[in-house]
C-alpha cells in the first residue's frame, strides 16, 4: 500500500516537474471552466454554472457551514502577488488581485479543504482535504494535475512548505514534489504543538512538549531540510511557532497564565530570536485571544487577528500598531501577506475574504451577507420575487429583477437551531404562511412585519400548507416525544369548526381545511400495560399535498418496541398510503417501504424512487389513482429530492450523492438535460420552479440561491394522426395497462383537433333513458343470456347508470336481479376503479393537457352536472387549476 502510494505521488510530481520546466511563460489566468460560451455571470460578474441564470445572495468566499479546519493555513498568495487563494469549508476561491474577481473555483463534495499553498513558479495550487488527499490544481487552466491515495496526509498536522516544495506524509516521510521522490525522514517527532517552515524552505522549526519536574515544558527545534537533521534545540520557547522571517525571527501567539488567578489567562504574542536563542519582544497582555499571526517578507511588519474580531498590522521592532480593521460580521482567521508586501489577504470563519492594501490603506471585501443553510423555497404567484427560509430563523424577499433582498425578517431562539420549515401564501399575497422552529406554524404580514398566530381552535394544531391549492392540512397537538404512546386523531366537531374558523379569516379566504385520514392497527397485546386491547388509533400526518390539496401521501406510524429492553416503546413509522382528501379514501398503500413519492400538479400521477444512496436506481411513474406504472426507468445516479414542474411536463431530481441535477421528461422518463449543481449534504434539499415553469431555484454549496434555466419545450410531432389512429388511442384510455393509457393520453393530447370531437361526445353525451331502463329491467330477464348482457353493459356506463339502478332497487326486487344490482352499486362506490370510470378519467385528464378553450368549455359543462357526481367534481377540480395558470 505504501508503495503504490508513493508511485502514485511520484507520478503526479513528475507532471510538476513539467510544468516548472516552462518558467519563462506568464502566468495568466484562462477564463474559469464554468465560463462557457453562451453563459452567464451574476452582479459581481462572477461566472454562473452552466445552465443556471440567477445567483441570489451569493456569499462570494462563503459557506453556511462554519470553518472547523484545525491550524491549517487557508490564505495564501501567488509568488508573483497577483492572485490570492482562499478557502472556505470544501471550496476555494481564486481571486485576480488587480480586479476582485473570480478566476477559478476548486470543489470538492466528499471532504474539506484545510492547508492551500501555490508552488515555487505560481502555476500549482496545492490543498488537503479532511479525508487525508493532497490535492493540486493547475491556476491557468483550472485542471486537476494530482490526487494523492486517501489517508496519505492526515488532517490538520501535514506541514507542506511555503512554496508547495516540501510535504511531510502521515509517516513522516518528506517528500520533494519537484522530483517525486522521497528525499528524508522524521523520526520521533509530533507537529501536533506547532510548526512553521523558514520562507527559504531549508529549516522546520518544531515545538516539542515535554514534563519535567511537574511542569510542561515546550522546547523549539531546529530541523535542516531534505534529511530531516536536528541542528538546534532551543528551551523554553513560550509561544507555539506561527511564522517565521528570513533572518531566523520566530514569531507566535500565546495564552499566559495569570500566577495570581487560578484557570485565568492573558493573551500575547512574541518574538524568538532562534540565532541568539532568546525571546527578543513581546506585545503587552490583552484578554482578547490572538487566533493567528502572519509576517510580512521582509519581516519589519507581522500582522495578527483576535477574537474580538479586528485585524491589526504590527511595527516588528516597536509592536506599535500600523493599521487596524474590524469587521463584526465575522471573525477572521487565516492570514497571508503577498510576496511584493503590498497586501495583507484574510479568511473568514465563514468565508468572508479581505483585501488590505498595505501601501493605500484600501480595502476589498469579498462578501455580501452570510447566509445560513437554506431550508424552504416559494415564488410569488407573478414569479417576480422570491421567498427563502433558512436554518438560523430567517426569511428573505428577493427580487429577481435587482438580485437584491427586499424585505429580511427573522424568527426563533438561535442562529443555529431556528429552521424555517414549510412555505406558503395567502389569499392575496400580504401574508406568508411559514412553519416555525418547533412546527408551529404562523402568518407573517409583510407590511407590517408582524407575526401572527394560526391557530383554528383549542386542540387543532395546523401540521402543513398547499401553496398553491391553498390547503390546510390540521391534526390533533403534535406529540412532543416519540415516546409518547396514548394518540387520539381529531374529532369531526374539531375539524368543523377549524374550518369555520379558516372562513371567518380574512387571510384564509377560500382556504381548503383537511385532516389526515385517522388509521388504525390490532391492539396484539404485545406491549404490556401500555395495551388496551382491540384496536387503537396511530398517528398519521401529512408528508406531501398535491398542487390542489386534492390528494395526500400520508405515513402511518405504528407503536414499536418492547418495554424494560433499553429502548422502550416507541413509534415508528409503519409505510406510507395515497389519501382522496375529499372522500378520506385510501386509494394506495406502501407498506414498510418508505420511498420516495411526489405528486404531478394534477395530482393524477406520482413520481415515486427507492431513497437510498444505491445506484442505479429504478424510478417509475404512477398513476394515482389505479397505482400502476406509467413508465419505469433505470437512473445511474441515485435520486435524494425531486420535484414536478408547474406544467407537468418536466420532473427535477438532484443526485443522493453527488453533483447533477437532471429533467426528466415526464412523457417518457428520459433525462433530457443534466446540469452540475454544487451542495452541502448536510441538510434539506428543497427545489420549487416559477409559476411560468422556466426557471428551478435550488442552494448551492456556498449557501447562494441559484435559478435554473429549464430546458425548453419541444415542437410536438406535426403529423396528423389518422381516424384509425385516434379511435384505438380512446379504446386505450380503457386499458388495465397503464403505460398503454398513458401513451393514448400522450397521442390524443397532442391532436386537440381530432381528440375534441370524440372527448365531447364520449363525456357530454346524454344517457338514453328508454335504453337504460331497458337495460336495468333486463336484469330480470328470464334469458341467462339477456342478464349477463345488460350487467356489462351497465357496468360500462358507470356513473350514469347509478340514478336508475337506485330507483328500481325496491323490496319487491326478484333476488337474483336485486344481488345483481348491489353489485353493480357497490362497483360504483369507487367508479374510477372500473375500466369505464378510468377512461373517463383519463379524458378530463387529456381536456386538461389541451387546455384550450375549446376543451374548457367541455369541462366547464361536465362540471355543472350533480354535485355527488365523482366526474363532475373532477371536472370542477381540473377547470379550478386551469383557471390558476
Amino acid at each position: 500500500m505504501c508503495r503504490r502510494a508513493g508511485c502514485c505521488l511520484a507520478i503526479a510530481a513528475i507532471l510538476l516537474m513539467q510544468l516548472y520546466g516552462r518558467a519563462d511563460e506568464p502566468l495568466t489566468p484562462n477564463p474559469s471552466p464554468l465560463r462557457g460560451e453562451g453563459s452567464k455571470v451574476d452582479r459581481f460578474r462572477d461566472p454562473l454554472p452552466k445552465g443556471a441564470a440567477l445567483r441570489l445572495g451569493f456569499l462570494r468566499a462563503g459557506s453556511s457551514v462554519p470553518v472547523n479546519i484545525a491550524d491549517a493555513n487557508l490564505a495564501a498568495f501567488s509568488p508573483d502577488s497577483k492572485y490570492f487563494a482562499s478557502v472556505c469549508h470544501n471550496r476555494i476561491h481564486l481571486w485576480d488581485v488587480a480586479t476582485g474577481q473570480v478566476v477559478q473555483r476548486f470543489h470538492t463534495a466528499e471532504s474539506a479543504f484545510g492547508h492551500v499553498r501555490f508552488t515555487r513558479e505560481g502555476k500549482w495550487l496545492l490543498a488537503q482535504e479532511r479525508e487525508g488527499q493532497l490535492r493540486g490544481w493547475e491556476v491557468s487552466t483550472g485542471k486537476e494535475v494530482l490526487k494523492s491515495p486517501e489517508g496519505m496526509f492526515p488532517w490538520g498536522i501535514t506541514p507542506v512548505s511555503p512554496k508547495g516544495r516540501w510535504v511531510v506524509d502521515g509517516r513522516h516521510e518528506i517528500w520533494d514534489l519537484e522530483s517525486g521522490k522521497k528525499v528524508g525522514k522524521f523520526g520521533n517527532i509530533s507537529f501536533q504543538w506547532g510548526y512553521v517552515f523558514s520562507p527559504d524552505e531549508r529549516y522546520l522549526y518544531v515545538r516539542k512538549y515535554e514534563r519535567r519536574d511537574n511542569k510542561n515544558e515546550y522546547d523549539l527545534e531546529q530541523w535542516e531540510l531534505p534529511k530531516a537533521t536536528l541542528l538546534h534545540v532551543f528551551q523554553n520557547v513560550k509561544v507555539p511557532p506561527s511564522a517565521c522571517s528570513a533572518d531566523g525571527v520566530i514569531f507566535g501567539n500565546a495564552a499566559v497564565p495569570d500566577p495570581n488567578v487560578i484557570n485565568k489567562y492573558t493573551y500575547t504574542i512574541g518574538l524568538f530570536d532562534t540565532v541568539a536563542g532568546k525571546e527578543i519582544m513581546r506585545l503587552p497582555a490583552s484578554d482578547v485571544p490572538f487566533d493567528r499571526v502572519a509576517l510580512s517578507p521582509d519581516g519589519k511588519r507581522f500582522a495578527a487577528a483576535d477574537n474580538g474580531h479586528v485585524l491589526r498590522v504590527f511595527d516588528s521592532a516597536t509592536g506599535k500598531v500600523l493599521h487596524s480593521w474590524k469587521y463584526d460580521k465575522d471573525r477572521f482567521r487565516y492570514l497571508a501577506f503577498s510576496p511584493d508586501g503590498q497586501w495583507l489577504g484574510a479568511v473568514g470563519q465563514n468565508g468572508t475574504t479581505k483585501l488590505c492594501n498595505l501601501v493605500t490603506g484600501e480595502t476589498r471585501l469579498f462578501t455580501e451577507q452570510v447566509l445560513y443553510m437554506l431550508t424552504s423555497l416559494t415564488f410569488s404567484r407573478d414569479g417576480k420575487q422570491l421567498v427563502t427560509g433558512h436554518s438560523d430563523g430567517s426569511i428573505l424577499l428577493w427580487d429577481l429583477a435587482t438580485q437584491l433582498v427586499k424585505r429580511q425578517f427573522r424568527f426563533g431562539e438561535s442562529p443555529a437551531y431556528s429552521t424555517i420549515g414549510q412555505l406558503g401564501w395567502s389569499a392575496d399575497e400580504r401574508y406568508l404562511i411559514f412553519q416555525k422552529q418547533h412546527g408551529e406554524f404562523a402568518l407573517l404580514d409583510w407590511q407590517s412585519g408582524k407575526e401572527l398566530p394560526l391557530s383554528l381552535g383549542k386542540g387543532v394544531d395546523v401540521y402543513g400548507v398547499a401553496g398553491n391549492g391553498r390547503t390546510l392540512v390540521v391534526g390533533p397537538p403534535r406529540m412532543k416525544s416519540m415516546y409518547e404512546h396514548y394518540w387520539a386523531p381529531l374529532k369531526p366537531e374539531q375539524l368543523l369548526l377549524a374550518r369555520e374558523e379558516a372562513e371567518r379569516r380574512p387571510e384564509l379566504k377560500g382556504f381548503r381545511v383537511i385532516m389526515s385520514a385517522p388509521a388504525k392497527e390490532i391492539d396484539k397485546g404485545q406491549l404490556g400495560f401500555l395495551s388496551k386491547g382491540g384496536q387503537r388509533s396511530v398517528p398519521t400526518s401529512c408528508m406531501a399535498l398535491s398542487g390542489d390539496g386534492k390528494y395526500a401521501l400520508e405515513s402511518v406510524s405504528t407503536l414499536a418496541g418492547q418495554p424494560f429492553t433499553g429502548m422502550g416503546t416507541y413509534w415508528s413509522p409503519k409505510g406510507l398510503r395515497v389519501v382522496d382528501t375529499t372522500t378520506g379514501k385510501v386509494m394506495r398503500d406502501f407498506p414498510g417501504d418508505h420511498r420516495g413519492v411526489v405528486f404531478a400538479p394534477d395530482g393524477r400521477s406520482m413520481f415515486q424512487w427507492k431513497e437510498g444512496a444505491k445506484k442505479p436506481v429504478s424510478v417509475a411513474l404512477l398513476e394515482t389513482r389505479s397505482g400502476r406504472e406509467r413508465w419505469r426507468v433505470t437512473l445511474e445516479k441515485a435520486v435524494r429530492n425531486a420535484v414536478f414542474s408547474p406544467c407537468g411536463r418536466w420532473i427535477a431530481a438532484m443526485q443522493h450523492e453527488g453533483d447533477s441535477l437532471f429533467f426528466l421528461d415526464t412523457a417518457s422518463g428520459n433525462v433530457a438535460a443534466e446540469c452540475r449543481a454544487t451542495r452541502d449534504y448536510n441538510g434539506p434539499d428543497p427545489l420549487v420552479f416559477s409559476p411560468d415553469g422556466k426557471l428551478l431555484a435550488r442552494m448551492d454549496a456556498g449557501g447562494a440561491v441559484l435559478l435554473w434555466n429549464v430546458p425548453p419545450l419541444r415542437q410536438q410531432d406535426a403529423k396528423v394522426p389518422t381516424a384509425e389512429e385516434i379511435a384505438q388511442a380512446w379504446h386505450h384510455l380503457a386499458d388495465d395497462d397503464s403505460a398503454k393509457a398513458y401513451a393514448a393520453i400522450l397521442r390524443l393530447s397532442a391532436a386537440p383537433k381530432s381528440a375534441l370531437p370524440i372527448l365531447r361526445k364520449a363525456l357530454l353525451q346524454e344517457a338514453d333513458k328508454t335504453r337504460l331502463e331497458k337495460m336495468v329491467a333486463d336484469l330480470d330477464s328470464p334469458v341467462f343470456a339477456d342478464r349477463q348482457r345488460a350487467t356489462k353493459d351497465l357496468e360500462k356506463l358507470g356513473e350514469k347508470a347509478r340514478p336508475f339502478l337506485v330507483k328500481a332497487l325496491r323490496p319487491d326486487t326478484p333476488l337474483e336481479a336485486r344481488r345483481r344490482m348491489e353489485k353493480l352499486l357497490e362497483a360504483l362506490a369507487d367508479p374510477f376503479a372500473t375500466s369505464e370510470g378510468l377512461r373517463q378519467l383519463r379524458a378530463i385528464e387529456v381536456l386538461e393537457r389541451i387546455g384550450t378553450a375549446d376543451a374548457c368549455r367541455v369541462l366547464e359543462q361536465l362540471a355543472q352536472g350533480a354535485p355527488e357526481d365523482p366526474f363532475c367534481l373532477e371536472a370542477r377540480w381540473t377547470v379550478e387549476r386551469l383557471q390558476r395558470r
